[in-house]
């Protein structure tokens, strides 16, 4: 568990990668049942970055395609389905 907040991380580091699983309630973003069917009705379009200041390093799991550094051209996300 996080810092006591409900989220929950795994990080794995094996043969020079690394992997991590993060759990994240829904009752961080959602208050009711019907606000849930509702958000989850369709894809949500998603793009998770990592930024490494110390080392001037920039990832993200989707290229944006964006000519300087910029992780919210949403045109690059992809999509979280729900099922």
């Amino acid at each position: 568990d996080g810092a006591g907040d409900g989220i929950v991380w795994n990080i794995n580091v094996e043969n020079g990668w690394w992997t991590t699983d993060v759990e994240i309630p829904f009752s961080f973003m959602i208050k009711n049942e019907e606000d849930l069917k509702k958000a989850t009705a369709l894809p949500w379009r998603v793009n998770i970055y990592r930024i490494d200041s110390k080392n001037d390093e920039y990832l993200s799991a989707c290229q944006t395609d964006d000519e300087e550094i910029n992780f919210h051209v949403t045109k690059g996300f992809g999509k979280l389905i729900f099922e």
